[in-house]
């Protein structure tokens, strides 16, 4: 009886298999690699937008969020906008007259950039997990055709070889199709997942301009009627 287990198939491999299967577990450590680090650069992420997020949506003004968060370290985004907002106030001090729709407009563009900052260091390698949740089945694909190819054709040079005699080679073959599956679909789920995740992080930052800047126009409006009935 052959003896066909999981570690004698691969250690029989040919040449050909092997280097595949190679290849294959190198996409899986580079692949496993990328979700560990994002998944804790995103935890590290989402922990800050949640503790800025918590703080902002509780405060009335953009002075009440600066006075609150002025003093915590609360990520990239937050320390933008604490920057955007002391220039905001101060341009204000220094000049009443300004034009409160292009000070809306800096602090915008200055919050925009921060997020589009952000999000491409979030972003960077992702596009990797989906090369290789792409590319791995078709790797594997191949080992397993060219191991078939060797198998059959071993089986054209020696007289009186059965299918029993070459099912060893075609099973090594095989294994190359499970693996590059085994590659392929954690890689997948990965990058949905934290493609998801970057979404969702970038959806509430940006509803945090949107109100930001809602804050501000109240301030002017109030201002402005405070103004008029002074008059």
């Amino acid at each position: 009886m052959n003896d066909i287990s999981m570690l004698s198939l691969l250690t029989s491999a040919s040449a050909g298999v092997k280097i595949v299967l190679f290849i294959l577990l190198t996409m899986s450590i580079m692949s496993w690699g990328i979700i560990l680090k994002k998944h804790f650069l995103l935890k590290k992420e989402e922990s800050s937008i949640k503790t800025f997020s918590d703080i902002f949506w509780k405060q009335k003004s953009t002075m009440d969020v600066y006075k609150n968060i002025r003093s915590k370290n609360i990520g990239f985004f937050g320390d933008s906008f604490k920057e955007s907002i002391k220039f905001f106030y101060t341009t204000l001090k220094e000049n009443p007259r300004v034009d409160k729709e292009l000070l809306n407009e800096i602090i915008s563009g200055n919050l925009q950039v921060a997020l589009q900052k952000k999000e491409r260091i979030l972003n960077q390698q992702i596009s990797t997990l989906g090369t290789i949740s792409s590319t791995s089945p078709y790797v594997g694909l191949l080992g397993t055709v060219y191991g078939i190819l060797v198998a059959f054709w071993g089986l054209g040079w020696e007289n009186g070889a059965s299918v029993a005699d070459i099912a060893p080679s075609i099973a090594e073959a095989l294994i190359a199709t499970g693996m590059g599956l085994f590659v392929a679909i954690p890689s997948l789920i990965a990058y949905n997942h934290f493609s998801n995740r970057i979404n969702v992080l970038k959806q509430e930052c940006m509803d945090i301009e949107d109100e930001t800047i809602n804050m501000n126009n109240k301030l002017f409006s109030s201002k402005s009627n405070r103004g008029n009935n002074g008059k």
